[in-house]
């Protein structure tokens, strides 16, 4: 009975190692960015990997600003037109403090991103950002 017992706790065990988990950035291809002067727009650019299949972006944001920050991610396409990626609308972060707030948007392709940071009332703080692809 006890090593019946024992072989059920191995099994827990293995399943609970290998079982469902979320996406996080430490097993995705993404890149840090900083942002300490929102003055002018600031453009951060990022190759997606082209030796696996990508199915998302993911962005996450911490730090504090003084006014509207606004978020694009953005594509060229087959005219050489900057396409904005997931949602038609960029994330509009208002003034306040962020600590790990994480956004994310369908994403199927590996093209050359471009993530966008501007100001349109030129906010002050800093923003740390990481962002990349699932």
């Amino acid at each position: 009975m006890k090593k019946l017992f024992n072989v059920f706790l191995f099994l827990i065990a293995i399943l609970a190692t290998t079982g469902c988990h979320e996406n996080d950035l430490i097993r995705s291809a993404y890149q840090q960015a900083y942002v300490y002067d929102f003055s002018e727009d600031r453009i951060f650019t990022f190759d997606a990997t082209k030796d696996r299949f990508v199915s998302s972006y993911r962005i996450e944001v911490s730090g504090t600003i003084s006014d509207e920050v606004v978020l694009t991610i953005r594509r060229l396409d087959k005219n050489n037109q900057w396409v904005v990626v997931g949602s038609p609308e960029p994330i509009n972060l208002q003034a306040g403090t962020y600590i790990n707030k994480v956004y994310s948007n369908d994403y199927y392709g590996s093209d050359r991103l471009e993530l966008v940071v501007t100001s349109p009332k030129k906010a002050t703080g800093n923003l740390s950002i990481k962002w990349g692809v699932n």
